[in-house]
């Protein structure tokens, strides 16, 4: 009876251990999907000419392509200032104002936070898995019975749950962020930055060059697209990690 409990409780631990792991995969693929996209040179020069900025700012293609890359530069940390200065009727003229670089700044700093964040979330992981892949390993190596098969098949299971774990938090997640921009995407993008951002500094005029530059609609398709590739790695992830662990279930059940 005892050991029957203790075996729950071990079952138990291991489904809130991979569920926990689940949910730090979701976080580091989707920190990905947002660096990827918001400092992709090529994504935000093609998302530039569809949202036509060039004839909203009056800077030419090849101005903007430098722009871009200056920006996405500073956001990764290849770049110690975003400002340029750039001919304007005739006249080199600084691309952005004070209130513009205040802002750049403090969305420079939450790049770096997040950029932490993946980092302990990578660390996290593989403090986890490392030892606990190299103990499976190596008892499996020494010996060959009943008791290793099973910790081998053990540790799969396992390791397909997370992938299946991730999947379930990033519908959740994915759902509810698109639950929010179909219904009211200007009320939500207010919270966002309000929650990021202690001061106003997102609070750009019409005139604003980073205003003309990054109007609400590329916002939108922007979030969509880390959002639709954030969920397609992660739902493959976890069919596959759904079906594994089916196989090795029954054959478990099969024993």
């Amino acid at each position: 009876m005892k050991s029957k409990q203790n075996i729950n409780y071990l079952s138990l631990l291991s489904n809130l251990l991979s569920l926990a792991l689940g949910i730090v995969l979701s976080v580091v693929l989707l920190l990905s999907a947002i660096r990827h996209y918001s400092c992709n040179e090529t994504y935000l020069e093609q998302q530039f000419q569809k949202n036509n900025i060039a004839a909203a700012t009056g800077f030419s293609e090849p101005a903007l392509t430098q722009i871009i890359r200056q920006m996405t530069g500073y956001l990764s940390g290849r770049e110690s200032s975003v400002q340029l200065t750039l001919p304007v009727s005739g006249k080199e003229t600084p691309v952005f104002n004070n209130r513009e670089l205040a802002y750049l700044l403090d969305v420079k700093v939450i790049f770096v936070l997040l950029d932490k964040i993946k980092q302990f979330c990578l660390l996290l992981l593989l403090t986890v898995l490392i030892p606990f892949s190299l103990y499976v390993y190596f008892s499996c190596r020494k010996r060959r019975n009943a008791k290793t098969v099973w910790l081998q098949r053990r540790y799969w299971m396992n390791i397909f749950k997370i992938l299946a774990f991730n999947a379930a938090f990033t519908l959740i997640l994915t759902g509810g962020l698109t639950f929010m921009m179909l219904t009211n995407f200007d009320k939500y993008f207010t919270y966002f930055h309000r929650f990021l951002f202690d001061v106003d500094l997102w609070l750009l005029n019409s005139y604003d060059r980073l205003s003309q530059m990054l109007p609400k609609k590329l916002f939108y398709d922007v979030i969509l697209q880390i959002m639709g590739h954030y969920a397609v790695i992660s739902l493959i992830l976890g069919a596959a990690g759904l079906i594994f662990f089916a196989i090795l279930k029954k054959d478990e059940a099969a024993l």
